[in-house]
């Protein structure tokens, strides 16, 4: 680490050793040495003043665990002679000691229950129970860590000052850090016994320390060859592993099978030679094996796994031997045998022997798979056929002679996950769609039925792909010679049968709604994503069909105007199902307000009038466009029969907006295709009749109804509703229309407008004056009662 820092920001010179250094550059170098030497002293003494710290407080513990048990034994009964007097004193009262040590004894188990309840130790997985105890030591030895990197860092600083100063050339240099790594092991051997630790620690620290100073010098300074330097290094990772076991320290572990996986791009010189590599990987994997079997370090096997496969599908292009299916063949079957070492020792399979399993078999099934394809270029699920049907023979096994449920289901779904995948790409990318969809279907059935988190791990990874793989379907629509014939297409079959599968999958989450911790989230927001994401595939697979087999026939304001109402429709269906679904509360409003902005505007898209004015409008269209007031009616009505209908003034007169939105356009469509002509001459003359006339009127009846049902309901959104509207009127009235009008619609306008605004405050007047007498006026009843 030293002499990487030093090469990586300067340059080392050639020239000879030369100790005649200044005095002040000696002094400053000596001075550097006293206070290095100090600090590491009072490291040590605090260490030891620490260590004593916590002998005292141990001490103290068990001496008050004495004492508690002493003060448990009964107290003797106290000598009383006159037994009159001192009965009648004592024997009311209870002793104040016994009252005092039995609040402190049920705090004590108060605490305990809580500790218990709020740290559940049996339920925990041993994932939890890992990063736990990973987070644990790095908050327990960041000190020591810290301190190490920066006592290195320093050591760096002093090598960088004397290669400046021309003190020592580059095989000083390899040998400075040479002793400087075995000198650092050396302490930790010596420390092991009382620092168990922090000696670890060390010898990670001077392991590191060989590891680079080795690259260095084979790298930068050429001293040894690379036949020498891979030598050094093994024996390096050897030693390493034996410190580990004979140490029983896991740390030390990871140093060195993270140092012999990185050995040989340490003394890479860019040659390729894919059997000494692979052979080398084999032989530290069966080291790993070895470790895994001896002391269960599941992290170790994790670490191997990652940087064989790193390895691997680095290589997996740059060799075209034969060899390749062997070794990949061979790390299958160590990392398969490492994931079952539980089970084989004591039937235990925790999730990190399942995740090792299943990322091993997927993994090697797309190198195997890879490498056959580059060597044949054909059948490409035959390899994944292959490892799915070993898995489902072993699944097989496992069903009948094990009651592991966990590892009974991972067979289960790995095996029917791999073979449908073969199948997949034995086919066009629609029928990988299927399989995904239906892989997806079944993870989550075996999620909810095992309540194993594995299966959501996987669900939620496939998810995307899903996705993914459904949309490329969708490009069928666009890449198509030929043109589909409807829905009997594969593309729409493979939407149907994604949206099926997407209906089951919203079904099997409608019971999740405990607050369960995952990854950081709740699961009740994660069924939100999943929920929203299946109906956004649901409503996306019938869109895209919609929008292909109309697109011939109708212009482009009247496709949109489609697409709203089926959009309408498809809102509606999902709502009327909200109950089987369960959807959450704030799904449903999302849905609600998508449906608000449909209405609002499918009417402007779709200009009724101005289409049978400008083109050959069929009557036919018309009635299918007004069926869009079917799901826009059952959404209303779900409005008003919600609970907070009645005491939410906003939600009262959103409703009523949209209910005269829609009114006010469907009358004036009517109105225009039942009075114009054949020749639509009279478009604009009717347009205006509409506007100045029949709008207000409908204004005015909607608005009296709506004060008059708003007051007797005492529904106080409704009344500002109908307000607003005759506001709307007058306004419209005196500023716009008066000014437009003939004599003759100005006076029945004004009459008829007129007549109505005095009834509605005839109306509001007597309503309301009946509503105050209703306050104020005494319950009869309540008056016999008292």
């Amino acid at each position: 680490m030293i002499l990487v820092y030093m090469e990586l920001n300067f340059k080392h010179s050639e020239k000879k050793l030369n100790f005649n250094l200044p005095k002040k550059q000696t002094m400053d170098f000596f001075i550097a040495i006293i206070i290095l030497t100090l600090f590491v002293i009072l490291f040590n003494k605090v260490t030891q003043l620490k260590k004593q710290l916590d002998y005292q407080d141990a001490k103290i513990k068990h001496l008050q665990e004495q004492l508690n048990a002493q003060e448990t034994k009964p107290d003797p009964k106290p000598i009383v002679q006159k037994p009159e007097v001192v009965e009648e004193k004592i024997t009311p009262q209870p002793e104040p000691i016994s009252y005092q040590k039995e609040t402190i004894q049920k705090s004590d188990l108060e605490e305990l229950i809580e500790k218990t309840q709020s740290h559940p130790q049996p339920d925990e997985s041993n994932f939890d129970k890992n990063l736990h105890n990973a987070i644990a030591f790095i908050k327990d030895n960041f000190l020591t860590i810290f301190g190490i990197v920066t006592l290195v860092l320093g050591i760096g600083y002093f090598v960088k000052y004397a290669i400046d100063q021309n003190w020592i050339n580059e095989t000083f240099r390899v040998m400075i850090g040479l002793v400087l790594g075995l000198g650092i092991i050396g302490t930790a051997h010596k420390i092991r016994k009382n620092f168990d630790i922090f000696s670890s620690i060390l010898i990670g620290g001077g392991l590191t320390v060989l590891y680079f100073t080795l690259t260095i010098a084979f790298r930068e300074y050429h001293l040894f060859s690379q036949n020498i330097t891979f030598i050094l290094l093994t024996i390096v990772t050897v030693f390493s592993i034996v410190m580990a076991m004979l140490y029983n320290r896991q740390v030390v572990a990871i140093f060195s099978i993270i140092g012999g996986f990185t050995a040989p791009l340490m003394i890479s010189t860019g040659e390729s030679n894919f059997v000494f590599l692979f052979g080398y990987l084999v032989i530290l994997n069966l080291s790993m094996l070895y470790m895994s079997w001896r002391k269960n370090w599941q992290v170790i096997s994790f670490i191997a796994f990652s940087f064989t496969f790193i390895y691997s599908i680095a290589w997996i292009s740059h060799s075209k031997s034969n060899v390749q299916f062997l070794f990949f063949a061979l790390l299958y079957i160590i990392f398969t045998i490492t994931s079952f070492i539980n089970y084989l020792k004591k039937e235990e399979f925790s999730v990190w022997n399942c995740l090792l399993f299943i990322f091993n078999t997927i993994l090697s099934t797309i190198l195997i798979s890879a490498v056959y394809y580059f060597k044949v270029g054909d059948h490409n699920g035959l390899i994944a056929f292959i490892f799915g049907l070993m898995t489902a023979l072993g699944a097989l096994y496992i069903y009948k002679s094990s009651k592991q449920a966990l590892l009974q289901n991972t067979f289960i779904g790995l095996s029917i996950s791999l073979i449908t995948t073969a199948i997949g790409l034995e086919f066009e990318a629609n029928v990988v769609s299927v399989c995904f969809a239906i892989e997806s279907t079944l993870l989550l059935f075996l999620w909810k039925k095992s309540h194993q988190n594995i299966f959501k791990i996987f669900f939620i990874a496939l998810f995307p792909f899903f996705f993914i793989a459904l949309s490329i379907n969708w490009f069928d629509y666009i890449d198509s010679n030929n043109r589909l014939p409807i829905i009997i297409n594969p593309v729409f079959s493979t939407s149907f049968i994604a949206l099926v599968c997407s209906i089951a999958n919203i079904y099997l989450m409608k019971d999740f709604e405990t607050e369960e911790q995952f990854l950081g989230f709740k699961l009740t927001h994660s069924k939100f994503i999943f929920v929203s994401t299946s109906l956004l595939l649901m409503y996306t697979g019938i869109l895209f069909e919609l929008i292909y087999q109309i697109e011939p026939y109708f212009n482009f304001m009247l496709m949109i105007s489609y697409v709203l109402i089926y959009t309408l429709f498809f809102i509606a269906f999902i709502l009327a199902l909200r109950k089987k679904f369960n959807l959450g509360n704030t799904l449903q409003l999302l849905l609600q307000i998508s449906a608000g902005f449909c209405v609002l505007l499918l009417p402007l898209f779709a200009e009724i009038p101005s289409l049978t004015y400008r083109e050959n409008f069929s009557i036919s269209s018309y009635f299918i466009y007004i069926t869009y007031l079917f799901p826009t009616a059952y959404i209303i009505y779900l409005l008003v029969k919600n609970k907070d209908f009645k005491n939410s003034k906003v939600l009262q007169i959103v409703t009523m907006f949209i209910l005269v939105y829609v009114i006010s356009f469907e009358k004036y469509n009517a109105f225009m295709l039942i009075t114009l002509d054949e020749a639509s001459a009279n478009f604009t003359h009717q347009a205006d009749i509409f506007r100045m006339i029949l709008l207000p009127i409908i204004w005015a009846v909607l608005g009296f109804g709506m004060i008059y049902f708003g007051l007797k309901n005492q529904l106080k959104g409704f009344p500002i509703v109908g307000i607003i509207l005759f506001g709307l009127i007058i306004l419209k009235l005196y500023l716009v229309d008066v000014w437009e009008m003939s004599n003759v619609f100005r006076i029945v306008s004004f009459i008829v407008l007129g007549i109505l605004i005095l009834l509605t405050s005839f109306m509001y007047q007597k309503l309301r004056k009946l509503m105050f007498n209703l306050m104020e006026k005494p319950n009869p009843n309540k008056e016999a009662e008292h």
